[in-house]
């Protein structure tokens, strides 16, 4: 695939910013799945303020308990001005975005890595985010997933135990499963483009920080029935991180045989 140009990217962003929303699922599902939505943007990409307001927005309409966000910073966009505080791109995110990617317009954001139909690609324009978010929350969860952690805040070593359970211990799964885990971090400081300018003072929410498990999941089933597991992974925070603002992110999910990712069910928890 040949690289695009800014203004390409830019034209891209206007285009995809500017589609009608897909509204909501309205039922009266009530089910205990949590639905992860993994947003693509970058510091120099204009329209990503308002993929970042959408993600408050859909916070506040399903809830923190039901809906956890993550903003990876990877790909054209999101290389960091001179005058950013930090720089937010990771290697782990770059690996994620070529895994679910390729990210051809922005903002966008997969929701539980699923390819729905009648789309071409995981990555999902702004429109579509709550209208798949509803469908997916009326599903009910094949896992239950429970995070515990340590961390000492002298060392900032964090160990992290996260237990998997089969919600039915009937239920067979045909292929490879994985586990993955995020560290987030909120409310970090930092140069953003937006429609006025560069804005030094921007604050940054659910940025990826750090994998803790390999970016395609640690195997945790081969296939059949699912035997509970448990998992205990262990990092040190660096010291400019903000422990207070730091969550713990864990989800269960295909690892990519045949090309399918979706994720079963996640959990978050606070570092803290």
């Amino acid at each position: 695939m040949k690289k695009l140009t800014l203004s390409a990217l830019l034209l891209l962003s206007v285009l995809f910013a500017g589609c009608k929303e897909i509204p909501p699922v309205i039922g009266e599902c009530q089910t205990d799945r949590v639905v992860v939505i993994e947003e693509f943007t970058g510091v120099r990409c204009v329209n990503c303020p308002a993929g970042a307001a959408k993600i408050v927005q859909l916070l506040e309409q399903y809830g923190e308990q039901k809906l956890i966000a993550v903003s990876i910073h990877a790909g054209f966009f999101s290389v960091p001005y001179d005058i950013s505080r930090e720089d937010l791109t990771t290697q782990d995110g770059a690996a994620i975005d070529a895994q679910l990617g390729p990210v051809t317009a922005y903002p966008a954001a997969s929701i539980n890595r699923k390819l729905f139909a009648n789309e071409t690609q995981r990555p999902l324009s702004l429109s579509s985010w709550a209208g798949y978010i509803g469908g997916e929350l009326c599903r009910a969860p094949e896992f239950s997933i429970n995070i515990s952690r340590l961390f000492d805040p002298v060392s900032r070593q964090l160990s992290a135990t996260i237990d998997l359970r089969a919600v039915s211990a009937a239920t067979t799964f045909a292929e490879p499963l994985g586990l993955t885990v995020y560290i987030t971090e909120d409310n970090i400081i930092s140069a953003q483009l937006d429609a006025a300018g560069v804005d030094t003072n921007y604050v940054h929410k659910h940025v990826l920080r750090h994998v803790m498990t390999d970016t395609r999941g640690l195997q945790v089933h081969t296939s059949g029935t699912f035997s509970p597991n448990s998992q205990t992974l262990n990092y040190t925070l660096p010291a400019h991180w903000d422990a207070a603002n730091c969550h713990i992110v864990a989800f269960v999910h295909y690892r990519g045989a045949g090309g399918k990712f979706d994720i079963l069910q996640a959990a978050e928890t606070d570092v803290e």
